[in-house]
């Protein structure tokens, strides 16, 4: 492992019973604090202008692309929950599952929670635990097969997920609650199930031993070819077809969705676009020096607590919207809800180590891992 890598792992200080803490990744923490900022920032500016070359519009890359980001480090945490480089063997494959899957509805009980406010905001954390559990069985495979699958999705699933919409639509089907989460709203566990296989296939890669230098600058630069790919190909597509990509019907597929790469749009040129944008932050989160690590602390201390910042955030919204004041100077409330942020994560982090969230997750995760093992005898 070269020392530039090695800058990018923190081992915590030992327990109380003298264990290790398990390790942690500072530029992953760095990157997934990004995600969730980035997600503040879409929230309560609502940058709705397409990104151009005019910096006026360049706060709209934050939309979707940052909950790409997000997805993507999921990805991450899979790995990182199963064995890192290498998945576990024989009952530790169920302690592993039950873990995970435990998690998941976990996550998918606060999402349903949270998606009872009036804060007007597509709670991710539903969608998200569905593709988790739609990972699970897979979790398993080897690096080639996990990327041949993403990229078998990234193409067929935008056209499956407007096929379906459509006949739902045209047969006057009812939307159950899993074709909501499946193909409708947001972040549709069809879609953004590519997110994460394609980040557990790189953090099993990473994990392998393969980090190094060269590692982070290949990652960095199939990152860099999907985006040019994915933006630059719907870009080139609309001027050869003249074709106009016009609206994006988000929750409602539509197949115009399909022509572009617009935020949420679903199609294959965004799921391109965005995922090589999620590698080059998360390459570059990885390989900054430690002096950079050091000033982006709190940065790290908000990625990781993103559950509780995240939840908390939306709580903050339901305040401001029943007080009247959610729509005055967005910008201005973006800084505070940034600060605040910040502020809170660092010290909580200092004092408790985990965020609380975390930490509920992580007990209930334990305790349906907690399997009797086969008897053991003693001598």
């Amino acid at each position: 492992m070269s020392s530039g890598i090695a800058q990018g792992t923190v081992l915590s200080a030992p327990s109380v019973s003298g264990e290790p803490r398990p390790t942690r990744i500072a530029g992953l923490d760095i990157a997934r604090g990004l995600a969730i900022l980035g997600m503040f920032i879409a929230h309560i500016i609502r940058p709705e202008e397409a990104v151009s070359a005019d910096p006026d519009t360049w706060i709209g890359l934050v939309n979707g692309r940052s909950a790409v980001l997000f997805a993507v480090l999921a990805g991450f945490s899979l790995a990182l929950l199963s064995g890192r480089g290498t998945p576990p063997e024989g009952e530790a494959v169920l302690r592993m599952r039950l873990r995970i899957g435990t998690r998941a509805l976990v996550i998918f009980a606060l999402g349903g929670i949270l998606s009872l406010g009036d804060h007007g905001i597509a709670v991710i954390l539903e969608y998200y635990a569905i593709a988790f559990l739609l990972v699970l069985p897979i979790i398993r495979w080897r690096v080639p097969n996990l990327l041949i699958l993403a990229g078998v999705l990234a193409v067929l699933a935008p056209i499956a997920q407007v096929g379906i919409a459509l006949f739902i639509q045209d047969n006057g089907g009812g939307t159950s609650a899993l074709a909501l989460l499946m193909i409708f709203g947001y972040y549709p566990a069809l879609i953004w199930v590519v997110f994460m296989i394609v980040g557990l296939a790189v953090a099993r890669w990473l994990f392998a031993g393969r980090i190094s230098g060269s590692s982070l600058g290949l990652i960095a630069l199939v990152g860099a070819g999907l985006a040019v790919l994915g933006y630059g190909g719907a870009s080139v597509f609309a001027q050869i077809t003249g074709i106009e990509q016009g609206e994006v019907f988000v929750g409602y597929p539509q197949w115009a969705n399909l022509l572009g790469a617009a935020p949420h749009s679903g199609s294959t040129f965004e799921i391109l676009g965005a995922t090589g944008v999620a590698l080059l932050i998360i390459a570059a989160a990885l390989a900054l020096p430690r002096w950079a690590q050091r000033v982006l602390w709190p940065l790290a201390a908000t990625g990781r607590m993103a559950l509780t910042a995240y939840a908390l955030h939306l709580v903050a919204l339901v305040i401001l919207v029943s007080t009247g004041v959610d729509r005055i100077d967005p910008v201005a409330q973006t800084w505070w809800f940034v600060l605040v942020t910040l502020i809170g994560c660092s010290a909580w982090i200092l004092l408790f180590r985990q965020g609380p969230l975390e930490k509920l997750v992580s007990a209930c995760s334990r305790a349906a891992a907690s399997v009797p093992g086969p008897a053991r005898t003693t001598q």
